[in-house]
């Protein structure tokens, strides 16, 4: 469920997190719209704080059905994506995402605990973007962010970043 009217518009989560300094709301704005998917509230509660430095919306969400359903809805320009989540993996999203002309352009940074070199390639192979392993330093995941929104201010076409 999805509550536009809170600075931090958060599907599928009951509890409150922190106010911010993000828009939200409909995608009436040139602002970029980021859809952040893991099924752990800290996990979300830290990348909000992150993306406070970003000019963009925010939409959030703690399982993959959801998700895929704001992606749907949303056409989000980035989507931070665990790879372990309820009702819809990760994987499965994101094979479902690339195999459709209106979504498969969308950049994905897999954000995961996952780190071991199979997972790496599987998630990679599944059309992830860029992946970043749990625990991460938050100026990687700044730079990796950074990096997918200023492609899409600049309206480029996404590519695997070199980070």
């Amino acid at each position: 469920m999805l509550a536009p009217s809170s600075p931090l518009a958060v599907a599928g989560l009951r509890e409150n997190l922190p106010e911010c300094n993000l828009h939200s709301g409909k995608r009436k704005s040139r602002l970029p719209t980021v859809l952040v998917a893991d099924d752990d509230v800290d996990n979300l509660m830290l990348v909000s704080y992150i993306l406070e430095q970003f000019d963009c919306v925010l939409f959030s969400t703690i399982d993959g059905q959801t998700a895929l359903n704001l992606v749907w809805k949303l056409q989000p320009d980035l989507i931070l994506l665990d790879i372990r989540l309820p009702n819809l993996s990760g994987l499965e999203l994101m094979q479902r995402l690339k195999q459709h002309q209106t979504t498969c352009k969308i950049p994905i940074i897999a954000v995961t605990a996952l780190a071991g070199i199979e997972d790496r390639q599987k998630i990679m192979h599944a059309g992830c973007d860029q992946y970043i392993s749990k625990p991460y330093m938050l100026d990687d995941m700044k730079t990796l962010i950074s990096h997918y929104l200023l492609l899409t201010k600049e309206g480029v076409g996404t590519e695997r970043s070199p980070y």
